[in-house]
């Protein structure tokens, strides 16, 4: 599909759950058909739901090109096609219409599927994989978006916006779209944290680890803003979490007292890891931590008697990041 060169199959599958991937793949063979010939009345898009009986489908794989070469139709959400839909395009891929590019999408079309073998057996070329990034992957694609839109964006900056946004790759492009136009606006040429925080909904609850991360920084503000988007998670449940990130930074700060030159490698955990918890270190003394850890279980016993323990984990929190 990158090569425009490479001679255009008669069937195709876009299978993943990566849309932005399927989206950007549809335009570009729709704008290397389109060159060929006009497009207005030599396209048609079916979804699943529409499409309740092949015989329409069937019918406009069939249709000859007006004033084209090729003929585009292409069906949304294929995997979810009821099964007379599926029987007969097994049975059209033993011999597609050569003037006509047929591309499915599907959010996950399994390969023991006998549509995704008949697709295989056309030509295995024909399945292109759009597989969601995994989210280390996400700050890359984002700085590449930026580029693309005649903007900069750090790695910091990206995963802020992943933070606002989630990891959802066509909110994310769209996001990218608008803070590029934001910037360029004011003649500058670098979208920056500031500036998603000023034009960026917050929609995206944050993973819970992100809690006793703020914990660590002994952030107030912070830690209370990451609570208030975990609406979805128990009290209790955070509250174990942070508890377990106060044994880590106790672990840290017990080391680096007895004078430990590889703490890293004392608590068996990647550098990565250890970072965090170095500034816990430094944030928290160690009777604080220790205090903290002794009051636990009498504060977990609160929060599971039926006492608020939304409430409980919030004055918990504040307690502990304040500092006098």
């Amino acid at each position: 599909m990158a090569d425009t060169e490479k001679p255009l199959l008669h069937v195709y599958l876009f299978s993943g759950d990566d849309k932005l991937k399927k989206e950007t793949l549809l335009e570009r063979l729709t704008s290397r058909i389109a060159k060929q010939g006009d497009l207005m009345m030599n396209s048609v898009t079916f979804t699943s739901q529409t499409l309740k009986e092949p015989q329409s489908l069937l019918d406009a794989l069939d249709t000859l090109p007006f004033g084209s070469p090729l003929r585009l139709v292409v069906i949304k959400d294929i995997d979810s096609a009821g099964k007379p839909v599926q029987e007969a395009l097994i049975s059209y891929m033993a011999r597609p219409n050569e003037t006509t590019v047929l591309v499915m999408t599907a959010t996950k079309l399994a390969s023991n599927t006998r549509l995704h073998k008949a697709i295989l057996a056309y030509n295995k070329q024909a399945i292109l994989d759009c597989g969601a990034k995994k989210r280390w992957e996400l700050p890359t694609l984002i700085r590449s978006m930026a580029k693309g839109c005649g903007t900069a964006i750090s790695t910091a900056s990206a995963n802020y916006l992943i933070e606002h946004v989630g990891t959802s790759t066509v909110a994310l492009n769209n996001e990218v779209k608008k803070l590029s136009a934001y910037v360029q606006a004011f003649g500058r040429g670098e979208i920056r944290e500031d500036d998603i925080e000023r034009t960026v909904a917050q929609t995206a609850e944050p993973e819970p680890w992100k809690l006793p991360d703020a914990l660590c920084e002994r952030d107030l503000v912070r830690t209370l803003q990451v609570l208030d988007r975990l609406g979805s998670r128990s009290a209790p449940y955070l509250f174990m979490l942070c508890i377990g990130r106060l044994r880590d930074i106790l672990s840290v700060a017990v080391l680096q007292a007895r004078g430990s030159s590889d703490v890293a490698g004392a608590m068996k955990k990647p550098s990565w890891m250890i970072e965090p918890l170095l500034r816990g270190a430094s944030n928290y003394s160690l009777g604080e931590l220790e205090g903290a850890l002794k009051a636990a279980p009498q504060r977990e016993k609160q929060m599971k008697s039926g006492s608020d323990a939304d409430h409980l984990l919030r004055l918990w929190l504040v307690d502990l990041c304040k500092t006098d």
